[in-house]
């Protein structure tokens, strides 16, 4: 167990759930982005991808905006219809 996450996985599906300073600390965003303020809520989910290079080109023709999360990309939940989209080409 890390600190400020617990995860749970039940088959192909990775459940973690974040402290509000683990959130802000690896994904940058803070209570006030987030729907419900300091209460527990959904933020976001993970996609793995093939290429990053070919995401980085699908997201660019498409006109979404992202971010850069140390090896990751992040569509934050402002561009993302409320949800934190983080795109990564492998799970630790």
């Amino acid at each position: 167990n890390e600190p400020g996450l617990s995860r749970t996985s039940p088959g192909e599906v990775d459940l973690a759930v974040y402290s509000h300073d683990r959130l802000h600390q690896e994904f940058g965003l803070d209570e006030t982005s987030l729907q419900s303020g300091t209460a527990a809520c959904y933020v976001g989910y993970v996609i793995e991808v093939e290429s990053r290079d070919r995401l980085v080109a699908c997201l660019d023709r498409g006109g979404v905006r992202y971010r850069n999360i140390g090896k990751d990309l992040a569509v934050d939940p402002s561009d993302g219809l409320g949800n934190l989209i983080v795109f990564t080409t492998g799970r630790q």
